[in-house]
């Protein structure tokens, strides 16, 4: 049977790894990775059977199993989350042995390396580096932040006093620590740092400002234009965002827009079309006063139609246009000149220079 040789292939499967890289950020701030994977399920249409010789499953081509797409969302409570890379398990989330039962997953989780911030431990280290002359008269600087952003702070080589502030992420108020440690500055942020595994205490920012030499200008200058690059790339990145936001809101609202003018003229054309024939059979002059109300009504009916953008289609005496007006009958005893429209049988719309629907005509043939 198809079943046997299939549950003994499957109980001699590995078990399903798989490798995430999340930020720093991104377990620090969000505390959550989620993990896109494929795994493999029993036929729900064999029931993992794969069929028999008779009647095999097309479904799953007689293997007992299908491949799906599966995301799982792991979610760390701040005594769990490491920035560092681990290795978690995951029960009943892998491949279906059994219906019902499945097997566990490997998550591999490997941080993304950071050109900027290094993780030792809990706390987090950034270096920053300044010429000789700021470094003695003092300088505007420029810290980077782990979400991507940067806070300007100025500093002096008189600083040397604990200062209370707020720290740059915006969440609680922390305490800085600013002092010059022989070739460079230490600025500290308590409790600005990351996570280490059995400690729900967060650990330190730690910004070294490093005073470079002149050897080093030229290096400086080509990191400060690559850093303008990639500025440079981020605006025009978040302009590219922003305008495709606001083309799919507009386009969103059209569309809304369309499908409520639809929904008012298909509901409303009807009753107009009934008082146009209404109004043709009223030829008798003792109709006059119930023709004037109904040519009133009517009236209303296609303002309220104007009012939303759907227009008449001039027809009548007009020449015949395959566009906008549709031909059903001919006319060979009219004096209007040939293919001019002698009648209009149904009144045709458009909507904002489109078609919504075609004049029903008679035309001189």
């Amino acid at each position: 049977m198809h079943h046997q040789s299939f549950k003994g292939h499957f109980m001699q499967r590995p078990k399903l790894q798989v490798t995430v890289r999340p930020s720093i950020a991104q377990l620090i701030y969000r505390k959550k990775i989620s993990v896109r994977y494929r795994r493999l399920s029993k036929c729900k249409e064999c029931k993992g059977t794969g069929g028999t010789a008779s009647e095999p499953c097309y479904r799953c081509h007689c293997l007992g199993e299908t491949l799906e797409d599966h995301e799982l969302n792991l979610t760390f409570s701040p005594n769990d989350i490491s920035c560092v890379d681990r290795i978690c398990t995951v029960s009943n989330v892998g491949h279906e042995f059994e219906i019902g039962e499945r097997d566990d997953i490997i998550v591999n989780i490997k941080v993304q390396d950071d050109r900027e911030f290094h993780v030792v431990g809990k706390d987090i280290y950034c270096h920053v580096d300044i010429t000789p002359l700021q470094a003695m008269f003092g300088c505007k600087i420029y810290f980077p932040r782990l979400d991507g952003g940067a806070f300007r702070k100025d500093i002096s080589p008189s600083d040397k006093k604990s200062v209370s502030t707020k720290w740059p992420d915006g969440r609680v108020t922390r305490e800085e620590n600013v002092r010059w440690c022989q070739s460079h500055m230490a600025l500290i942020g308590k409790g600005g740092g990351g996570y280490e595994r059995g400690s729900a205490e967060r650990g330190d920012m730690i910004y070294l400002v490093d005073v470079c030499t002149e050897q080093d200008r030229d290096g400086l200058e080509k990191m400060a234009i690559d850093r303008i690059h990639n500025l440079e790339k981020r605006i025009a990145g978040f302009r590219t965002q922003k305008n495709q936001a606001e083309r799919d809101t507009r386009e969103e609202f059209e569309k809304g827009k369309m499908a409520a003018i639809s929904s008012l003229a298909k509901a409303i054309i009807p009753s107009i079309d009934s008082l146009e024939k209404a109004l043709e059979a009223m030829a008798s002059p003792a109709d006059e006063a119930h023709r004037k109300g109904v040519a009133l009504i009517l009236e209303m009916q296609r303002n309220t139609l104007a009012q939303h953008g759907i227009e008449v289609i001039p027809a009548l005496g007009k020449p015949f246009d395959p566009n906008v007006h549709e031909a059903i009958a001919v006319d060979t005893e009219s004096d209007l000149p040939k293919n001019t429209v002698t009648n209009v049988l149904q009144t045709g719309y458009r909507h904002d220079g489109k078609l919504f629907r075609a004049s029903m005509v008679r035309v001189r043939g």
